[in-house]
């Protein structure tokens, strides 16, 4: 598979509202699993963060799979 065919692939599962819609699930769970969790469960929290963290990075990779076709066209016009 291509650059190209790759930045396809990642913008549609960026437009699928099921993708885009249980990443946010599984990130809103997390921040509730902080919210409730207890002055003592420091772990807890600990590893919720590191799960956003996570998701935060997973779909930032996609954006930035996305974007390598539209880099690319304006690399080539400034040239």
């Amino acid at each position: 598979m291509n650059k190209y065919e790759k930045a396809d692939r990642a913008k549609n599962y960026l437009q699928d509202e099921f993708f885009v819609g249980e990443l946010e699930n599984l990130r809103n769970m997390q921040y509730e699993i902080i919210g409730n969790s207890g002055s003592s469960n420091r772990e807890e929290r600990e590893s919720a963060y590191y799960m956003i963290t996570a998701l935060n990075l997973i779909k930032s990779h996609f954006e930035s799979i996305s974007m390598s076709k539209k880099i690319d066209e304006k690399k080539f016009k400034i040239l």
